[in-house]
């Protein structure tokens, strides 16, 4: 039986594992594994490279044979038909993350590795090396592990950040993404097995916390977890999905093993890899990195450190010693700057959103006087506040919290601007804070709220109009008023339900499947399968594969309400 957790729990847990391990000198009891989904978007996800793939083979006529039906092997044929040779497939990989921004998720973990508040090793399949440039960015050294042959390089003991890709990265020619690879890899015969045992190694020593790894059967991180988990582990494993999709997904003998929980979001709530280390960050209370606190200051060490050292008098032929003495004078004068009580609780501000404290941050933002503040310190404080409203966190009341400090700023200095589409994002946030928290009412009057806030810019925000209505259709239902939720709903579906925009038609496929839920509560369920009918879909983009599951879900609980045994069972097979 798979045990399930909340995020915050699962982090507090993490947290007291951690402080006993210190407390008993037996070393950091975790380390990281991290997939694809730390790097999105920067780098598209295997279903987009797979589309990709399989459009640029089919148009060229590379195509021979038939793809798998599992993912995995669906996407390595459509990789290995559109690129067939190694080199091929390391100069695509190469053109998609050369001069890619990072993600905030892998700022976040170079963050939580910087400080070694957890650990700081990690394991990733990812090809990019995002991860190796935040920590460079943050100014900390690290090791990184590529290839078989150099898993010599890691210390586990070593005090110093660890990254082991164990499939290579597109700097070489032997990055690993066929199946035929993939297998080779996990058994060891690729450069020798070194891969494998280190892996092994890590196990035995260690458990890991898993963020953004969908976890394909078959690759060497799997295939060295499933050995493991032959045997009892010593403290538990965390798994952290992106969706209740995503746990079932996962093999049983993953889910169900007593020493492994799978943390998951509420149902119809996403967790992606930045929360997860959000959270990590605020049970820690891991400080801010250097950078960030003085980004000048930091600078001028660094480079006073690089710089060689010379005799006095000695000839400096890139005058370093001119360089830092004028970055060091400007880190003095900034910091002059900075001795005003605003500026000062407005980097607060900041601090507390670096640690991922969003609701400390708000607290923080609400204690700063307003009045004669200029409306460029203003918008600063807005800007500041900002990542903790575009983020939500664990709480719902503190999420509302964070939307209200960020409206009061505003209706306190209405002149002060905001980039476009924050204010309608902040808004209709707080309505969906409110209704995660249990308070309909006040659900209620943030919706209306936004209406009238909005009511000029609405017509050209299809988008927050649909968000907004689709709340609207909650509240009701919420409520107990049902038929008032069933006809928003469909008032919904006549407004949006022709839209090509993605979100948009999750949206409308979001609405039918609340409003099939209700028919069947309310003994309609052959009306649920009317409902539900336009969008069951045997095979939908990857894009909407995770709402279309919830569809075939639905339906699966309809059919039974029937008596429709052989039908419900069908459609409980479509759900991935």
């Amino acid at each position: 039986m798979a045990k399930l957790l909340p995020l915050d729990t699962a982090a507090a847990r993490i947290r007291e594992t951690g402080r006993e391990a210190q407390k008993g000198r037996g070393g950091a009891p975790y380390f990281f594994i991290c997939g694809a989904g730390i790097s999105v978007p920067s780098v598209p996800l295997a279903w987009a490279i797979e589309k990709e793939c399989r459009d640029r083979a089919e148009s060229l006529g590379l195509t021979l044979g038939t793809p798998p039906a599992d993912p995995a092997g669906r996407y390595s044929f459509w990789l290995e038909q559109a690129y067939p040779d190694a080199d091929q497939r390391r100069a695509y990989f190469r053109q998609k993350i050369v001069g890619r921004p990072l993600t905030d998720a892998n700022l976040r973990l170079a963050h939580l590795l910087s400080s070694g508040a957890l650990t700081r090793c990690l394991v990733t399949p990812n090809f990019d090396d995002f991860a190796s440039r935040a920590l460079t960015l943050f100014g900390r050294p690290h090791v990184v592990c590529d290839h078989p042959a150099t898993t010599a390089r890691i210390d586990l003991d070593s005090d110093d950040p660890q990254i082991i890709h164990v499939h290579g990265t597109y700097w070489f020619y032997d990055l690993i993404n066929t199946d035929d690879e993939i297998a080779a890899r996990a058994q060891g015969m690729r450069g020798g097995p070194g891969m494998s045992e280190l892996l092994g190694d890590l196990l035995g020593r260690r458990v890991p916390l898993v963020v953004g790894y969908s976890g394909w059967e078959g690759d060497v991180v799997m295939q060295a977890l499933k050995r493991r988990l032959q045997a009892p582990l010593r403290n538990q494993l965390y798994w952290f999905c992106f969706d209740r999709a995503a746990a079932t997904a996962l093999p049983d003998w993953l889910r169900d093993h007593p020493n492994v929980c799978l943390v998951v979001p509420a149902d119809g709530e996403r967790q992606p890899a930045e929360r997860v280390f959000d959270a990590l960050l605020a049970a820690l209370r891991v400080e801010a990195p250097a950078l960030t606190r003085d980004p000048l200051a930091f600078f001028a060490k660094r480079l006073r450190e690089s710089a060689p050292e010379r005799a006095p008098g000695a000839p400096d032929p890139y005058f370093f010693d001119d360089v830092v003495s004028r970055v060091e004078k400007a880190a003095a004068l900034v910091g002059s700057q900075r001795s005003s009580d605003t500026k000062e609780r407005i980097e607060s501000v900041r601090d507390a959103v670096r640690g991922g404290r969003y609701d400390l941050a708000a607290r923080r933002a609400r204690g700063i006087e307003l009045r004669g503040m200029e409306k460029a310190r203003v918008e600063e404080l807005l800007e500041a506040l900002w990542p903790a409203c575009a983020q939500p966190g664990l709480d719902p009341k503190e999420d509302a919290r964070v939307f209200d400090t960020f409206v009061s700023i505003l209706d306190e200095r209405p002149t002060a601007e905001v980039k476009r589409g924050r204010l309608a994002s902040v808004l209709i946030g707080r309505v969906g804070a409110q209704l995660r928290a249990d308070h309909p009412r006040k659900a209620r009057r943030a919706l209306e709220d936004a209406r009238t806030r909005l009511t000029e810019d609405l017509p050209g925000m299809p988008r927050a109009r649909q968000r907004l209505q689709l709340f609207d259709a909650r509240i009701h239902a919420h409520n107990g008023a049902d038929e008032r939720a069933l006809e928003t709903y469909d008032a919904l579906r006549q407004a949006f339900g022709r839209s090509r925009d993605r979100r948009i038609r999750e949206g409308v496929i979001r609405a039918g499947v609340e409003a099939a839920e209700i028919e069947v509560r309310l003994g309609h369920a052959d009306r649920a399968l009317r409902r539900l009918d336009p969008y069951r879909d045997p095979s939908p983009s990857p894009a909407l594969q995770r709402v279309t599951s919830d569809v075939h879900r639905v339906a699966a609980l309809a059919h039974e309400a029937l008596g429709q045994h052989a039908e419900a069972a069908a459609a409980r097979a479509l759900i991935p």
